[in-house]
């Protein structure tokens, strides 16, 4: 029997993967979830689990964060992530394994044979693993090259968009309204959360929690409680307070 953490900061996303591994308790026990990856890791530094199944994109530090501060010491890694297959097909042939969220059983069930059949190689096979996930590290977090198009899913199929044409994003409960150059909008069934781990961090930023903007289409900062920023299409973007030290450091002031 395999034993799992699991990590993700949002609650809704853990509730459903302990409930779908725990339909299964012939084949995998959950020992720990955690929504806050540094209790997650000062557990890891005491446990080593068989499989660790860990979100991308976390506050204050993300999945990629933890297991470089691991340096190895943690069991096989199935990552959870709400990057679209277009964003993840280039990097496929070196994951461990990822699971697209929503998660779905039959994917979560064909992930759980692949750390059974690499736990029955033994320890010789952990050395090859590490270096796929070196590897995997590097793909994912390397930038969004100017030009390149993020897939986004819409009611209508998909839509491909250059990530310099995105002015902003604004939450809209479950889905995502993107606001893009040309007075052109797309309604995307996302949420923000979702939206923001497909968008390049070094453009993009989470100002509020209902909006991420894309920096370089800043034209004015307008101070208040947060502050407003004025966009290039003269859209108007809320700033919380707790995000305007950071926000006003990347405006470069």
């Amino acid at each position: 029997m395999l034993s799992a953490i699991l990590i993700d900061d949002e609650r809704h996303c853990c509730e459903t993967l302990r409930y779908l591994l725990e339909k299964h308790p012939q084949r995998v026990r959950v020992e720990a979830v955690f929504q806050d990856p540094k209790k997650a890791l000062a557990h890891l530094r005491e446990h080593r689990p068989d499989v660790l199944f860990l979100d991308i994109e976390m506050p204050g530090m993300n999945g990629f964060q933890l297991l470089e501060q691991l340096d190895g010491a943690h069991g096989q890694v199935i990552f959870t992530t709400a990057y679209d297959r277009f964003a993840v097909k280039a990097f496929k042939v070196n994951a461990i394994d990822y699971l697209l969220k929503p998660i779905q059983e039959d994917e979560l069930l064909a992930a759980l044979e692949k750390v059974e059949a690499q736990r029955g190689n033994g320890d010789h096979a952990l050395p090859a693993l590490e270096e796929r996930m070196r590897q995997l590290m590097q793909d994912l977090q390397a930038p969004v090259r100017k030009g390149q198009r993020i897939a986004f899913s819409t009611v209508h199929g998909l839509d491909l968009v250059e990530a310099d044409d995105i002015i902003c994003c604004q939450s809209e409960s479950n889905y995502t309204r993107i606001h893009l150059t040309g007075e052109r909008r797309i309604l995307v069934s996302k949420t923000l959360r979702e939206v923001e781990e497909q968008l390049p961090a070094d453009r993009f930023l989470r100002v509020h929690h209902s909006y991420v903007a894309h920096m370089d289409h800043v034209q004015k900062y307008l101070r208040g409680d947060g502050g407003t920023l004025v966009m290039d299409n003269g859209m108007e973007v809320k700033v919380s307070r707790n995000r305007k030290e950071e926000v006003v450091e990347r405006l470069g002031g």
